[in-house]
């Protein structure tokens, strides 16, 4: 406590540098003599020569800056006991000099620690002088010093004092720093109060082979003073030059930017007539300025090959939440939810608007097909192994198994009215259900897998599509086969009734969807656009579009009249597994491989006009609006049917100007100019 409350007292004197008089007590207590008596005589000399030294005692933070970085040339070690004023004396000598002296009284700062200070300073330091009073023999904090500076492979200058470092004990704790071959500067004993001599004086500045300190700072300050000089004109012209090249980039990223963009827009235009609109639109996007894209010029190319790629872009929502191939997709009657079926072995409800995830009906296998009863309270599944399953559609509550098929459920649809289901199975057979309590009323015998089943608009049919490449149309309540529908030269993956129930639509394996009658059998139209297989294919509700799903990952909707495809629906990346018409034929949502189920919009599809082989510049209604006059590039006009819009009339060597009917003005009419600006 005594100690404590003095140290207190000294932080009040102007001029006292606690942290030297804790190094101080550590000193005496070092040696044994740590008497009040001695302690205030060593603090009054300590704060004489505090005064006599001037600032050394307030060094400066540039000064201590400098020293932070460069070191010193000596450190002084010695024992606040016996040597404070030998050393401080010496210190001041050899600072007139112009030295760079370390003594612990002036150069520690109030809050220093002085073991840390000490011994980081010792390292920078190039020489340290040992002032070898008797109390520093046994000095703690000297011995300290002494061991860290020896480690440095650095000079010690030993200060005799009369004798004091010859040694008489083995033991001494600097013997194995100061062996007897070091040389020793001697003084005598009253040189500890009167100070070092000037011989003393001479022989340590003679023992200082190196650079002072004050020479290495002036030196280096030169030498930053040149190479700053030597920056500032490099930074003048660098800057003058990058200036000069900055403008020329700048001009030459202007130019590859904008010829960029005129590739880009070739490419999109490419792309749009390859049948790639999602690519077209992906294209004529980056062809367009972007934030942090300020450079790249806005061209009226651009916008009219973007105007042109959205206008086939068709898809609205995309549905990736499965983590394996969809088998199947199917809208509610109300077209708020979709419905899909996986090999992840779910089937999953969505939001059709958004592509929010509504819920999850888990299964022990693959699921292959999913759909909703008419009012969309509940939902059958058809599974890999052998059951159909009826849901709540709300709360995802199991509330029937199918069982009874010896393979696996393909397909699975109610009637109508919901009180039946009908099944298509692996095992040859297509099976009709009690959808309440799940006992089976009719078998439907085939001669090999069926892969669809569905009920006609009555619930008096069925129509079911078999691997023998056949579809076959049966009495639904007595079982009966009423019709065969021959003539596919492949595998039948579907067959679906016309909403009024008087054709069948069929899709093959053979690469084509068929339509039949679907009382005589007959074959009444073929779909056909390429080689690949067709999986899926269904009406449109009002029966004069059919929508089929492809192995070649297209879908495609057809104009039955014309038996031609009105619109390719290409952005799926694997095989198109399904495609159906929403209840109000204005949405498709189709299931692929590529893991995804995606919603198509059909607005402004349904009516479309194909044949022209460049762009269409002019289009004008007759006066009735039954037909359409169109004027293209490929220097032809032609006459549409505005219902149909099958092709009534081409006019060849046609230039491309305006067209209109005679009867009266054009109505409606557009000019579409093309991808190209001028």
């Amino acid at each position: 406590m005594g100690r404590e409350r003095l140290e207190r007292r000294l932080t009040a004197i102007p001029g006292v540098d606690v942290a030297g008089y804790s190094r101080s007590w550590a000193d005496e207590e070092g040696n044994g003599i740590a008497s009040s008596a001695a302690f205030m005589n060593t603090r009054a000399e300590a704060q004489l020569s505090s005064d006599e030294a001037g600032d050394n005692g307030k060094r400066s933070l540039l000064r201590r800056l400098l020293d932070f970085v460069f070191g010193y040339d000596f450190f002084i070690s010695y024992s606040w006991s016996d040597g404070a004023a030998y050393a401080t004396a010496l210190a001041s000598r050899l600072e007139a000099d112009g030295f760079e002296v370390f003594l612990d009284r002036a150069s520690y700062a109030s809050g220093d620690n002085w073991k840390k200070v000490g011994a980081w300073t010792l390292r920078r330091t190039g020489q340290l002088i040992l002032v070898g009073s008797p109390a520093a023999i046994r000095s703690g904090p000297v011995i300290r010093e002494v061991e860290i500076f020896s480690k440095t492979g650095r000079r010690i200058v030993p200060i005799d004092f009369a004798g004091s470092l010859e040694w008489t004990e083995s033991d001494s704790p600097l013997a194995p720093y100061l062996p007897a071959e070091i040389l020793r500067i001697r003084e005598p004993a009253v040189a500890l109060h009167s100070g070092p001599s000037e011989e003393t004086v001479a022989t340590i500045r003679r023992t200082f082979g190196l650079v002072r300190q004050d020479k290495k700072r002036m030196r280096a300050f030169l030498i930053i003073a040149l190479l700053l000089g030597v920056l500032a004109v490099a930074a003048t012209l660098f800057a003058y030059y990058a200036n000069f090249e900055r403008n020329a980039a700048s001009e030459n990223e202007r130019v590859a930017l904008k010829n960029e963009s005129i590739s880009l827009t070739a490419l999109s235009d490419v792309a749009l007539k390859g049948g790639y609109p999602v690519d077209a639109v992906k294209l004529a996007l980056a062809a367009w300025p972007r934030k942090g894209d300020d450079r790249r010029p806005q061209m009226r190319r651009v916008i009219t090959a973007l105007v042109f790629a959205l206008s086939e872009y068709h898809e609205r929502v995309r549905i990736d939440g499965h983590s394996d191939p969809v088998r199947s997709a199917a809208f509610s009657s109300d077209g708020k939810r979709i419905i899909t079926a996986s090999e992840d072995k779910t089937a999953q409800i969505w939001d059709a608007e958004t592509g929010e995830h509504l819920r999850t009906l888990n299964h022990d296998r693959n699921v292959w097909s999913a759909a909703f009863d008419l009012d969309g309270a509940r939902v059958i599944t058809a599974s890999e192994d052998k059951k159909a399953r009826i849901w709540d559609a709300k709360t995802g509550k199991l509330l029937v198994e199918l069982q009874g098929h010896g393979g696996t459920v393909y397909s699975a649809a109610f009637s109508p009215d919901g009180a039946r289901v009908v099944t298509a199975s692996e095992d040859k057979k297509a099976r009709i259900w009690d959808a309440k309590t799940g006992e089976p009323l009719t078998t439907l015998e085939h001669g090999a897998k069926v892969w669809w089943a569905e009920f006609d608009r009555d619930g008096a049919r069925v129509v079911a599509a078999s691997e023998d490449k056949k579809a076959r149309i049966w009495d639904a309540k007595t079982g009966k086969l009423l019709v065969e529908l021959q003539g596919h030269g492949g595998i039948v993956y579907s067959a679906a009734f016309s909403s009024d129930g008087a054709r069948v639509v069929t899709a093959s394996e053979d690469g084509t969807a068929r339509i039949w009658n679907a009382k005589t059998g007959k074959a009444v139209g073929q779909l056909k656009a390429k080689g690949d297989a067709v999986s899926d294919a269904a009406f449109s509700p009002d029966g004069a579009h059919v929508v089929t799903a492809s192995f070649d990952d297209t879908a495609r909707i057809w104009d039955v009249a014309t038996q031609t495809v009105l619109v390719e629906l290409r952005g799926h990346d694997q095989v198109v597994n399904s495609a159906a018409f929403s209840a109000d034929g204005t949405h498709i949502v189709t299931a692929s491989d590529d893991h995804t189920a995606r919603i198509w919009d059909t607005g402004g599809v349904l009516a479309m006009f194909q044949g022209h082989k460049n762009y269409v510049n002019t289009v004008a209604f007759s006066p009735d609006g039954a037909r359409i006059v169109t004027a293209s590039r490929d220097v032809t006009a032609r006459i549409w049917n505005t219902t149909t819009g099958a092709l009534l009339t081409e006019l060849n060597d046609h230039q491309g100007g305006a067209v209109a009917f005679e009867e009266g003005p054009h109505l409606g009419r557009q000019d579409r100019q093309g991808p190209h600006d001028g």
